[in-house]
């Protein structure tokens, strides 16, 4: 039987009915040869979603959370609050600073598949939907250096026949509206990523902990 490591909360998850694991394992907990897989998946026009189904059923098993005692009384918030911190610690994140009044951005963009996946495991169908904030200035920079980069061949080659600088200005012009968009979008503070109204880690440790499992 596989014990978890230790970490610096001390927490780990325990997945009913199945060997102990450390937080950061694939979600869900399944790690299936590809042979498996394939015995479900080919050929693909005999082969129906059943049979995946029924093979991720025999398979899943829930995530549950160790209860802790603080103070000599449980606390499931707190609980929740230190596997989240592990899990985030799991998938590199320098967790020293992070506190239950932690602002939940910038972690939640910069270890996005750790929120969707491994969190959200914790009590599924609890974490709201992500939105992405400034997502106009985002495409604004990605389109403007799109079509800055596909003018310029077309911009140099007209300017190098026509021995003229004018051609240049369409890239320019796409040149200059990636710099401003760019400028916006620090000045926003970047791409963040927000589910719902959850602003700090207490938030979040307070959703997931109404409906997680939890081990006394």
């Amino acid at each position: 039987m596989r014990r978890p490591s230790k970490n610096g909360s001390g927490n780990a998850i325990i997945w009913n009915g199945g060997p102990w694991v450390e937080p950061g394992m694939t979600p869900g907990g399944i790690d299936l040869p590809d042979e498996e897989w394939r015995e479900v998946l080919k050929p693909e026009r005999k082969k129906t979603l059943g049979g995946v189904c029924e093979l991720i059923a025999r398979h899943a098993s829930t995530p549950v959370i160790r209860e802790e005692t603080f103070f000599g009384k449980p606390c499931r918030p707190a609980s929740t609050f230190l596997t989240i911190r592990a899990l985030l610690q799991e998938a590199g994140a320098d967790v020293s600073e992070i506190s239950p009044s932690t602002p939940l951005i910038p972690y939640t963009n910069q270890f996005a598949d750790t929120f969707q996946w491994n969190i959200a495991n914790l009590a599924p169908g609890t974490l709201p939907r992500p939105s992405i904030l400034n997502w106009d200035c985002y495409r604004g920079v990605d389109i403007s250096l799109l079509w800055m980069t596909g003018t310029l061949p077309f911009a140099a080659m007209f300017s190098l026949f026509s021995r003229s600088l004018w051609p240049l200005l369409f890239p320019g012009g796409f040149l200059l509206l990636f710099l401003l968009f760019r400028a916006e979008l620090h000045r926003r503070g970047g791409r963040q990523l927000q589910f719902g109204n959850l602003r700090t880690f207490r938030d979040l440790s307070e959703l997931i902990a109404t409906r997680a499992t939890f081990q006394v």
